[in-house]
């Protein structure tokens, strides 16, 4: 060990170290050096051990050499009156050095303390501000004076203290003003604090307390937000002044101070130090304050009110406007009226009459207001519908023969008045149709509000929803007449289609107006429409079906014929064309009136081309045929409403074989009659879309 010992101390070089030595001895250097490392490190502990308790000693040492020295000043004053005048004036001037040295020890000590002190307690009292320990904490932040006023008022350390002190103080004023916009649960405790640090009198921090409120309730975007924080500030005042801020300002003194051991020992005070630098009034430390208050509560609360109301009308603050939604601005105004307690109505309807309610209305207004975007949209689609020229690709039926489904679709979305410009416009009628009825209802409901603490009338409000409906749908009439006369004059000429296209276009924009209050001055217009659709379907469908159902008739074999009564093929396509046509145009226009015409345009124009078969020229089996699809479509026609009778077929079909001689004995018309009616359901749920509802 010796050996790596000389080694360890002539080797400096680590590399040398492994260059010089096998591994073995690498291993016990290593370990050696560790060894001398820890031991090095328990000399330097104990070293500082025994300097640390030197120190101690060497403090008690002076704290008895100072007692000894005050015994000693002491014994010479009592040696000094027992010795005549000359030996107690030389006396005097040995022993006045000791008497000086006394004064110099106390007061370089008391600063001491004082600094020691302050850099402690200081930052302390901004840890109680962040636990809500307010009076605590300005109670032990006031102290610091009390103890600068016991040093020279020209000591330099003295004035390196106060000129640290004094921007805390302004600092201290920040973070009571920032925490009383967040702490709403101790603002009496804070406005105390507040109050105490200012040297303020009740009546100074009344209105200080205003100020802050004032930034408060101007800083809220949200109306109900300003709402509630302005009517709580007249609670507030009426409940705190002067009675209660007085209360919390005196409830300090029931606070313990430096007599607390808990808070001696988070400032890291002694007993003997407070002992010797803390007076006994200094344990229990109260600040004084101005309980003054002459002040007239209601002018002062009115005078703040107005301040309010001229700032926001000068910001021309945007209350209700955070978002045009009828319903939000209804469930504000319900928050309002709602949430308040009975104690603040009068500050709430102060504000409501002098403030809100204009903006309130002005909102509302806005959002009827917006629908003059909808008409003029409205009214440009009309226009470039009415003014477009005939083209081949407006022929609302002409599907056949299409290739693919993107074919489909552009005839389709055509037919349906959604191609180019017009898809988005139905979306955004859609969504105004939906807000009319909103605004409609919402006003309806807003009149029950007559009686509630916010009242208002929505009179003004419905005149002018109004106006501006009416003034929407007189538009549309002027041109809504020029198109129904146009379609209508029509005819049979090569435009039809072309009309067509346009006047179903037409009829879908009304159909997404039913909002509007005189809806059914539209109805005209709907209604030639219908009548035209129907019977321009009943054309299209029926082209044909004379000379069908004649070949088919006339091709019938009797004896494949059994008791089984059925209609023609001749039949049956024509109500599957019309059926097509039906869904080319869209279910919203093909509504039950639609419909109800149509079935009954088609039932009545196939009854008068049945009537015209010569009826004695067929035989049984063919003219029973003939009855059956003769009272189907006679039971399809009077379902429709019909009031114009048809004949019966044993009226009709026997009477012509009566005139001809003719041997009728074995057509029994009744049970042919009820298999047709029977049938009529049949053909309905083949058929449902041509059908109105309860036919």
């Amino acid at each position: 060990m010796e050996e790596l010992n000389d080694s360890s101390q002539k080797t400096t070089d680590w590399k040398e170290v492994f260059r010089t030595h096998n591994i073995s001895q690498t291993i016990q250097l290593e370990k050696f050096v560790q060894q001398q490392v820890e031991e090095k490190g328990r000399e330097l502990q104990q070293n500082v051990c025994l300097n640390y308790q030197s120190f101690l000693k060497a403090a008690d040492n002076i704290s008895q050499i100072q007692s000894s020295l005050l015994a000693v000043v002491e014994n010479a004053h009592q040696l000094q009156s027992q010795t005549n005048e000359r030996k107690a004036e030389k006396a005097a001037d040995v022993f006045s050095k000791f008497s000086s040295l006394k004064v110099s020890v106390d007061e370089a000590g008391f600063k001491s303390f004082v600094e020691r002190f302050f850099y402690t307690a200081l930052p302390y009292t901004f840890q109680l501000l962040n636990k809500q320990e307010y009076l605590l904490s300005i109670r032990l932040f006031l102290f610091f004076p009390v103890l600068f006023q016991r040093l020279p008022k020209d000591d330099q350390d003295l004035k390196k203290l106060v000129h640290k002190y004094d921007p805390c103080t302004h600092y201290y004023a920040e973070q009571l003003s920032q925490l009383s916009k967040s702490d709403s649960q101790n603002q009496d405790k804070i406005i105390a604090s507040f109050t105490l640090l200012n040297h303020m009198s009740l009546k100074a921090a009344l209105h200080a307390f205003l100020d802050v409120r004032f930034a408060i309730v101007m800083s809220k975007t949200d109306t109900l937000q300003f709402g509630l924080e302005f009517v709580n500030t007249g609670t507030l005042v009426r409940k705190w002044f002067p009675a209660h801020i007085n209360e919390v300002i005196t409830s300090i003194a029931d606070l313990e101070f430096l007599s607390s051991k808990s808070l001696r020992k988070d400032l890291c005070l002694t007993d003997d130090l407070c002992t010797r630098y803390l007076r006994l009034e200094d344990l229990g430390f109260l600040p004084t304050w101005d309980t003054s208050f002459d002040v007239d509560l209601t002018k002062v609360l009115d005078e703040w009110r107005n301040r309010v109301y001229l700032d926001a009308k000068n910001l021309k603050k945007p209350f209700f406007e955070e978002d045009q939604d009828l319903e939000k601005l209804k469930m504000k105004y319900d928050a309002l009226s709602n949430t308040i307690a009975v104690t603040q109505i009068d500050d709430l309807q102060d504000l409501w009459k002098s403030l809100l309610y204009p903006h309130f209305v002005n909102s509302l207004q806005k959002v009827i207001d917006n629908i003059k975007q909808h008409s003029s949209k409205l009214s440009g689609l009309i226009e470039t519908l009415l003014a477009s020229s005939p083209r081949a690709d407006y022929d609302i039926w002409n599907l056949a023969g299409e290739p693919n489904l993107s074919s489909f679709q552009f005839y389709f979305l055509q037919a349906c008045g959604m191609k180019n410009d017009t898809q988005k416009f139905h979306q955004q009628l859609l969504s105004f149709n939906d807000s009319v009825k909103r605004i409609s209802n919402s006003l309806e409901t807003f009149d029950t509000y007559e009686n509630t603490p916010l009242p208002f009338t929505t009179e003004n409000l419905k005149r002018s929803l109004n106006d501006k409906l009416d003034e929407l749908s007189e538009e549309i009439l002027l041109k809504l007449e020029k198109a129904s006369e146009e379609i209508v004059s029509s005819g049979s000429t090569e435009n039809k289609d072309f009309l067509l296209a346009k006047a179903i276009k037409l009829v879908r924009i009304i159909g997404l107006c039913d909002a509007i209050a005189n809806y059914n001055l539209f109805d005209g217009f709907t209604q030639k429409t219908t009548n035209v659709l129907a019977e321009e379907i009943a054309k299209t469908s029926l082209d044909g079906y004379a000379t069908s159902f004649d070949k088919e008739l006339s091709t019938l074999d009797d004896d494949s014929y059994g008791k089984t009564y059925l209609p023609l093929q001749a039949t049956y396509f024509v109500f599957m064309k019309a059926v097509d046509r039906l869904e080319i145009i869209g279910i919203d226009i093909a509504n039950d009136n639609l419909k109800e015409q149509l079935v009954s345009k088609l039932s009545s124009s196939m009854l008068s081309t049945l009537k015209e078969i010569s009826f004695s020229s067929l035989s049984n089996v063919r003219k029973q045929k003939l009855i059956f699809d003769y009272e189907l479509l006679k039971s399809l026609y009077e379902k429709c409403g019909n009031e114009v009778k048809i004949e019966d077929s044993s009226a009709l079909f026997l009477q012509k074989s009566e005139e001809n001689k003719e041997d009728t004995s074995c057509i029994e018309i009744a049970p042919i009659s009820n298999e047709a009616k029977n049938y009529v359901r049949r053909i309905r749920s083949f058929f449902t879309i041509l059908f109105p509802k309860g036919l």
